[in-house]
């Protein structure tokens, strides 16, 4: 591995000049000395040395703007995805390479690199021999406390949940979000916090709307918090949410994904190297509780314990060599529950309608409810359309609520409806499961479910 410097001929001394401050910090470095004369084969021998950077760096200049192979080069690093770093060494940055942190270096031969634009690249180039262990953490506690060097957050084209707290700390107070941390799908937002949160810097990733969002979205996405900050902010520690869980997705399934993602990073060697701690932090500790035992349960041959630890999972690059587990398929069924948000009934859900539905194969899904936001609202009927079982739990639910119900019902969606022993209905004229403990919510579910299954309305 190496970095591939692209640059004018005219150039050529302030490229050796780089290529120079380069290999002064034990960086292996590429760039044609010889010229491009050599037809296909040359062009064959540019395309393998870009293939097997580690890095590009570009020499921003009026000539190499004016130069065909340079703006081949850069086509082709950015078709292969590798970190650009740009250096000005005279006229104006390029376009389309603005939004990339670049190096001022138009005094020419007696330019240095700066410190940060060093540590930028010690980011994307391990030292040799080197072995990278990245240990992994759950942790109750508030994601906009934790001593971290960056919070990725996802954006779903509104602020809600933990990316909410954390842009309304980043914003003064009664002004609006800034334009700056609301980045469209596909696209990011990597800014500085001034100490209004615990870690220095906040990345948010513009996503698809939450009813929108799948597994794989979400595997993408912490592959690609990984690039980024490879690319634009070593760092040693980063920290993290569940993402979608409460908002429609299952939060086994959820964490799945998001492990994978990291997973398909480390394997890929595209993340910083510097990186040392992924710390996924949730408020709720029984939540903690429920996602290290999924965590063990499915990643416990993966990682390896960290002995001495009260919870740590270490992955060192190279040694480690399991594949991840197997995706989720977002085509994979799922059960939707319609309840009240109330912490009470957490532990009802997570283990005893959760585990009921898992026993069947499906998934099993659930977002807070809304009955004043009208994209929320949506996004609950468009869960409802494609859900394979709708259970609704009638303990404590709003009686507004119910028009989710009646709109199940009126989509023909195989429907459950369950009530702790003591809650008063309005529906009397229909038959719903009681419970009072979570054993007897579980084992009543299995039973239900079996019925329709016996039944012919579940497939």
């Amino acid at each position: 591995m190496h970095i591939f410097i692209s640059y004018s001929k005219k150039d050529i001394e302030f490229a050796r000049h780089v290529r120079a401050l380069l290999k002064a910090e034990n960086f292996p470095v590429w760039m044609d000395e010889e010229g491009i004369s050599g037809g296909d084969q040359w062009e064959k021998t540019i395309e393998t040395n870009l293939s097997g950077a580690a890095a590009f760096l570009i020499i921003m200049s009026p000539s190499s703007r004016e130069s065909d192979w340079v703006r081949r080069e850069l086509l082709l690093a950015e078709k292969l995805k590798k970190p650009i770093f740009p250096v000005l060494l005279a006229g104006d940055v390029w376009w389309n390479l603005a939004d990339i942190q670049y190096e001022q270096m138009q005094s020419g031969m007696q330019a240095t690199f700066t410190p940060k634009f060093v540590g930028r690249m010690r980011g994307v180039m391990p030292a040799a021999g080197a072995q990278q262990t990245i240990t992994l953490k759950i942790v109750a506690g508030n994601i906009t406390e934790i001593d971290a060097d960056v919070i990725a957050l996802k954006y779903a084209q509104y602020f809600l949940g933990a990316d909410l707290a954390v842009a309304t700390l980043l914003t003064p107070p009664n002004t609006s979000y800034s334009e700056a941390i609301q980045p469209p799908p596909g696209k990011h937002a990597l800014v500085e916090t001034f100490g209004a949160t615990g870690a220095s810097h906040t990345l948010f990733m513009g996503v698809n709307r939450l009813a929108d969002i799948t597994y794989a979205d979400i595997q993408s996405m912490s592959a690609e918090i990984c690039h980024i900050l490879k690319t634009e902010l070593p760092v040693e520690h980063l920290a993290m949410t569940i993402h979608g869980t409460g908002f429609g997705l299952d939060e086994t399934a959820a964490l799945i994904a998001q492990i994978n993602g990291y997973l398909s990073a480390f394997h890929a060697n595209d993340l910083p190297s510097t990186l040392r701690r992924i710390t996924i932090v949730e408020l709720i500790p029984e939540t903690v509780k429920r996602l290290r035992v999924a965590f063990e349960t499915q990643f416990g041959g993966v990682f390896e314990r960290v002995p001495g630890d009260e919870w740590a999972y270490a992955y060192t690059l190279g040694a480690s060599a399991a594949a991840p587990v197997a995706p989720i398929s977002q085509e994979q069924p799922y059960a939707f529950v319609i309840m009240a948000t109330d912490p009470e009934l957490d532990d009802f859900f997570y283990y005893g309608l959760q585990n009921a539905v898992h026993s069947i194969g499906d998934l099993c899904t659930r977002m807070e409810l809304s009955l004043h936001d009208a994209e929320i609202m949506g996004q609950i009927r468009q869960k409802i359309d494609g859900a394979h079982l709708v259970i609704t739990d009638l303990t404590g639910l709003p009686s507004a609520a119910l028009l989710y119900l009646g709109y199940a019902w009126g989509k023909q969606r195989p429907t459950i409806l369950i009530k702790q022993t003591d809650t008063v209905t309005e529906l009397t004229e229909h038959e719903a499961l009681t419970y009072e403990r979570i054993r007897d919510l579980e084992q009543g579910l299995r039973a239900k479910i079996g019925e329709l299954k016996a039944s012919g309305q579940l497939s």
